[in-house]
């Protein structure tokens, strides 16, 4: 996690990029990476989208968690994906 968060500071820092339109967007493994950064950065981003994927519980164990109060986040799951799933996302990140 460490070396995902140098590269997006390195890239605010190297590239044009609007601080104010950082955003993450991940499937399955890259949602949960998604996740699991905007936890740990807060309102560094401003927003992610997560697409059938949840926050492994190691993440509230052993991260400091930021708020999400000015983070814009879209959850989705398919209709096949398991349902319980996004109950605990939102178990994991209270």
């Amino acid at each position: 996690m460490d070396k995902l968060e140098e590269f997006i500071t390195d890239c605010g820092k190297r590239y044009p990029i609007d601080p104010n339109k950082q955003f993450l967007l991940g499937f399955s493994q890259g949602a949960m990476l998604s996740m699991t950064l905007v936890l740990r950065l807060g309102d560094t981003l401003k927003g992610i989208a997560a697409l059938s994927g949840y926050i492994p519980k190691h993440v509230k164990e052993n991260y400091e968690i930021k708020s999400l109060e000015n983070v814009a986040i879209f959850l989705a799951h398919g209709e096949k994906d398991i349902r319980e799933l996004s109950v605990l996302i939102l178990q994991n990140t209270s």
